[in-house]
């Protein structure tokens, strides 16, 4: 947990500086996945769905599966695919 925590700290401040930071993002976002803090997951995932990036329509299909919200995981998981057709190969 200390890690996590640590991780979390060291990415809010890398926002801090680039609040367009687009890899920090991704990253937190994936850490509160990882410790099953959905709304705060999906909350940072929101943040680069605009651009279609093929983490954040993973990241945010998962907490909709983790949430068993599967019509909105199938839709992100589908729009996953459309936008980026050789990211699952």
């Amino acid at each position: 947990q200390d890690r996590y925590d640590e991780a979390e700290t060291l990415y809010k401040q890398a926002l801090g500086q680039d609040k367009d930071y687009v890899f920090a993002t991704l990253n937190l976002g994936n850490l509160y996945l990882q410790t099953q803090r959905w709304d705060e997951a999906l909350a940072q995932f929101d943040k680069v769905l605009g651009s279609n990036h093929p983490i954040a329509l993973q990241g945010a299909g998962t907490v909709w599966l983790k949430r068993q919200r599967f019509e909105e995981a199938a839709a992100t998981f589908r729009r996953l695919t459309e936008t980026n057709p050789g990211y699952a190969n």
